[in-house]
């Protein structure tokens, strides 16, 4: 089921992306009620530099097929001007899929608190 997001953001605030997935086959939203969702940034060397999920709350379950990951601007500060690899994937009755990969290209916001 695995689609191919790709983002720029700029790490000086926060980044709250809002994700929308339906069933390829019925078209039909995916109900991720009690489902466990993850989303992982990892720079060019594999090293994990954000990892949120439903249990952590960094990701909120907003309707029916749709989610919101927080990265908080405290994390994307720490993010180096750059292009990341990130992808998500969900747990539900057993079975566990991938939601989606891509990239996150990060931009300096010169400015920080």
């Amino acid at each position: 089921m695995s689609r191919t997001f790709n983002a720029t953001v700029i790490n000086s605030g926060d980044f709250r992306p809002v994700f929308k997935f339906v069933n390829k086959a019925t078209k039909e939203p995916i109900d991720f009620t009690g489902a466990y969702i993850e989303v992982e940034i990892k720079d060019n060397e594999g090293c994990r530099r954000f990892e949120g999920s439903t249990d952590g709350g960094q990701i909120s379950i907003l309707d029916l097929g749709t989610f919101q990951l927080v990265v908080p601007a405290s994390t994307m500060q720490c993010l180096c001007a750059g292009q990341y690899a990130w992808g998500g994937l969900y747990a539900l009755n057993g079975g566990q899929d991938s939601l989606f990969t891509g990239s996150v290209t990060v931009k300096d916001g010169v400015a920080k608190k």
